[in-house]
């Protein structure tokens, strides 16, 4: 497929086309079509073996982590010249990614445990449709929307022993969520 070199003419090579069905003289042209996703099975997070209505569930998990924040001055020297001074002040914060301790000019009392508690992870449904359009999963990883969806003390129940031991519920040091697109 040749690539547009305006949009004016991007738009006047689109066919719009109707959803119910997939005519092959459409074949490689840019289609455009709208209407509701649907998917025909619920996606789920085999970590923890939780099933939502849904076209992508991502498990997202935070630590509560020391952050270093460095604030740098530079000051004129008494005889001349000048020199930078640098302090490094310490606040808790949440983050989705592992924040790295070990360079700290402070190291002793805001070390960060080494590593996430768990993995985070996104699921996508593989049987999403519009009409009898297939909606491929890298288009699925790219939509907006996502709404929070909490895990139950059911789906905690169900974890294996070794991810017990590893999360727990309402603790301080680590956030377990959900979020999906909603079908």
């Amino acid at each position: 497929m040749d690539t547009a070199k305006s949009p004016e003419e991007g738009a006047s090579a689109v066919v719009s086309v109707q959803t119910d069905s997939v005519l092959p003289g459409n074949e490689g042209k840019l289609i455009h079509l709208s209407g509701e996703v649907r998917t025909s099975e619920p996606v789920q997070d085999s970590l923890f073996k939780l099933n939502a209505e849904a076209l992508r569930l991502a498990r997202v998990v935070e630590m509560d982590q020391w952050k270093e924040r460095k604030t740098s001055e530079t000051r004129k020297k008494l005889g001349g010249g000048e020199e930078t001074v640098t302090r490094c002040s310490y606040e808790k914060a949440w983050s989705d990614k592992q924040l790295e301790s070990s360079d700290f000019k402070e190291v002793a009392g805001h070390a960060n445990l080494p590593g996430m508690p768990l993995p985070a992870g996104t699921t996508v449904s593989e049987k999403a449709t519009l009409g009898a359009f297939r909606i491929p999963s890298r288009i699925i990883h790219h939509m907006d929307g996502e709404e929070p969806l909490m895990p139950t003390a059911e789906c905690l129940v169900n974890l294996s022993p070794d991810l017990k031991g590893r999360i727990k519920k309402k603790t301080p040091a680590a956030r377990l969520g959900f979020s999906f697109v909603d079908v």
